[in-house]
C-alpha cells in the first residue's frame, strides 16, 4: 500500500505521461532552452522565482552565499519566445570547491569519500511546460555531473520531493532523512543521493521510469545550452550588491515544484 502511494504521488509531482516524448531522429526540440544564469536581469529573474515558490517576503531570504561561489552554477529554463524564466535549479561542484550540503551536514560514507554534485534551490512554477521543465532541469543536472566524472549528485528538499526522487533510485544519506537545519524558525530538509555511475542502469530495469529513461539516454536536446567545463560564475561580481540571513527553506506553496 505505501508503495503504490509513493508511486501516485510521483505521477502526480513528475507525471510522466503528460511529458512530451515527441522527437524527430532521436532529438527533440524543446519549447524553452535551458543555460546558465548569467547576468543581473537572469539573476532577478531566479530571485523572483525563488520568492514566489518559498513564499519569501524579503530578497535576503531568497540569497545565500553559495549563489556567488565559484564552483557554483545556476541553470534557468528559459521561454523561447518571451524569453520567460520557467524554472531553475543551483548545482554546487565539488570537484571545484566545497560542497554546500557536505559543509551543513556530516555526509556518511561512502557519499563522503566520492565527489559530489549538490543539487537545491530547484523551482518550478505551475505552467503549460512545467513538466517538461522539470523534467529537462533534472536532466541538465545529470549530464553536468557526468561530463565532469562527478560520482555522487546530493539533492536536499522537501520530504514531498525527497519522495519523488526516492522513484527515481536516490537513496536517504542520514538516519530518518533529516539533515540540514537552516537558520531561524525554518524547516529542516531531507538529503537524498544516487551514484552517477548507476543510475543508467537502475533505470533501464524500471519499467515506471521508461519515459525519464527515453528522454535522458535515448534523446539528444540541443536546448540544453550546457556549460559542464565551465569555471568561471558570472554572478560573483554581484556579491557586494546583496545581502542575505542564511540557509533558508521553502514553504512549498501548492503549485511548485521546490528544494
Amino acid at each position: 500500500m505505501k508503495v503504490q502511494l509513493r508511486r501516485r504521488f510521483f505521477s502526480a509531482v513528475l507525471a510522466p505521461r503528460a511529458i512530451d516524448v515527441s522527437c524527430v531522429d532521436g532529438v527533440q526540440r524543446l519549447p524553452f532552452v535551458v543555460r546558465l544564469v548569467q547576468d543581473r536581469a537572469d539573476f532577478d529573474a531566479v530571485i523572483d522565482m525563488r520568492r514566489q515558490g518559498y513564499r519569501l517576503d524579503e530578497v535576503s531570504e531568497a540569497v545565500d552565499e553559495f549563489d556567488f561561489r565559484q564552483n557554483a552554477q545556476i541553470y534557468g529554463a528559459f521561454d523561447k519566445s518571451a524569453g520567460r524564466l520557467l524554472g531553475t535549479i543551483r548545482l554546487i561542484l565539488g570537484d571545484q570547491g566545497p560542497n554546500e550540503i557536505s559543509s551543513q551536514a556530516m555526509i556518511p560514507e561512502p557519499w563522503r569519500s566520492m565527489t559530489k554534485i549538490d543539487a537545491r534551490r530547484y523551482v518550478v512554477p505551475r505552467g503549460r511546460h512545467a513538466m517538461q521543465v522539470k523534467v529537462m532541469l533534472m536532466k541538465a543536472l545529470y549530464e553536468v555531473a557526468s561530463q565532469r566524472g562527478i560520482q555522487a549528485i546530493v539533492a536536499a528538499s522537501s520530504e514531498a520531493l525527497a519522495s519523488a526522487y526516492r522513484m527515481m533510485h536516490f537513496q536517504d544519506v542520514l538516519p530518518g532523512g533529516l539533515s540540514i537545519t537552516p537558520t531561524g524558525a525554518h524547516k529542516a530538509v531531507t538529503v537524498v543521493a544516487i551514484n552517477v555511475a548507476a543510475l543508467k542502469g537502475l533505470w533501464q530495469t524500471d519499467k515506471e521510469l521508461a519515459t525519464f529513461y527515453r528522454l535522458w539516454f535515448e534523446t539528444r536536446h540541443p536546448d540544453l545550452l550546457l556549460q559542464p567545463e565551465r569555471r568561471v560564475n558570472d554572478l560573483s561580481a554581484l556579491r557586494p550588491a546583496f545581502e542575505f540571513v542564511g540557509p533558508v527553506m521553502p514553504a512549498y506553496p501548492d503549485g511548485y515544484l521546490a528544494s
